[in-house]
């Protein structure tokens, strides 16, 4: 909570945040904390990296409750913090329960923070 605070990107639920691995080092666990503060630190452009105009289209997104794209993208938060340790990735789902209630975006992406991938289920 120190490292996301009253960031509005970040859900306050942290059962998503999770460090996945056979053994777990103390660097490991840094690494995480590195990337957390920097995924707070960028969460607007991480987000909006990932993000596809087209995921508006989908059926679980709600429009009676968000207009556009555009203000889609701007409401959307991390409901999940994964880092992967034998694939190397920093995993994410970002959603908002407010219009897309049981739908999330997963956004992947390496340690260097290149996406690999963005999918809406």
């Amino acid at each position: 909570m120190r490292i996301i605070g009253e960031n509005p990107r970040f859900s306050e639920d942290l059962e998503g945040y999770d460090i996945i691995g056979e053994s777990v080092s103390e660097g490991d666990k840094r690494l995480y904390l590195d990337k957390l503060r920097y995924a707070a630190e960028n969460a607007d452009s991480l987000i909006s990296s990932g993000f596809n105009a087209e995921f508006y289209d989908f059926y679980g997104v709600d429009k009676s409750r968000v207009s556009s794209s555009e203000e889609m993208c701007e409401r959307l938060i991390f409901e999940s913090f994964v880092m992967v340790l034998e694939q190397g990735t920093i995993e994410c789902c970002v959603s908002n329960r407010e219009f897309m209630p049981g739908h999330f975006i997963e956004l992947v992406w390496d340690y260097d923070w290149n996406l690999q991938s963005a999918w809406i289920n």
